[in-house]
């Protein structure tokens, strides 16, 4: 092969490697997709009484002067307390009702493309059944390194048949895993222990179960994020609904 030739191959050869890398980086930055591999039949069935009565009037629907109810006061958005969250289901806009409530955050039990400074933060909530997590551990994964500093929360009332409904021995594995894997991929990241049903001693129980499972799996003690342990069922407002 002649040198022409040769320089001719080599310029080739050094376009599919660039190709191949920017193919590469281009698949790297495509979401996975949030498939839900967990059947939550039980959960979907259950029929919960929200706690804002379905007609309460929207923020701004009607004043005094105009015959129709008192518009209710909102909250600034450097007033939110971080202390404070709410359930939200349905089509309810989340910022309407944190300035409403004067709420920081709240949780629609889902993952969510969202960054931990939009306002009010999302927690982002895993949720598990016998043998598997939703959304899958890739997509966990993939958010968790493209939206870093996000709370994470592993399940939801795990302890209650009617949600997530796993035993405490395999919550302690699970939780184990997801905790490597979401802070292998943002260091950043606050990882809480889901909330249980209630502050019973039967459910604090199960708390204390998962603990102890977890210590005997790993030699160690169960890491939690500083800033919050366990998401309190009491720090949530209610479940707003449609």
């Amino acid at each position: 092969m002649n040198r022409p030739s040769l320089f001719i191959a080599l310029l080739g050869v050094a376009f599919l490697i660039l190709l191949g890398v920017g193919l590469a980086s281009d698949i790297r930055s495509i979401p996975p997709p949030l498939d839900t591999t967990c059947q939550f039949e039980e959960a979907e069935i259950r029929k919960e009484q929200p706690l804002v009565p379905l007609d309460a009037p929207p923020p701004g629907g009607g004043d005094k002067a105009s015959g129709g109810q008192e518009s209710p006061a909102t909250f600034e958005w450097d007033q939110l307390s971080p202390r404070v969250g709410f359930g939200l289901t349905g089509s309810r806009d989340a910022e309407t009702w944190a300035r409403r409530l004067g709420a920081g955050w709240y949780v629609d039990w889902t993952v969510r493309r969202r960054y931990p400074t939009q306002r009010p933060e999302h927690w982002q909530m895993v949720r598990l059944a016998r043998g598997c997590v939703a959304p899958s551990k890739e997509a966990i994964r993939w958010r968790a390194a493209h939206y870093p500093g996000n709370v994470w929360v592993i399940g939801n009332e795990p302890d209650n048949r009617w949600q997530d409904n796993i035993v405490s021995e395999e919550y302690a594995q699970v939780y184990h895993d997801l905790y490597t894997l979401i802070k292998d991929a943002d260091p950043t990241a606050s990882i809480a222990v889901g909330g249980v049903t209630q502050a019973t001693p039967l459910r604090l129980a199960y708390l204390d179960r998962v603990l102890t499972a977890y210590q005997a799996l790993y030699a160690e003690t169960m890491p939690r994020a500083t800033r919050l342990a366990v998401m309190p069922p009491t720090l949530l407002l209610g479940n707003i609904k449609n």
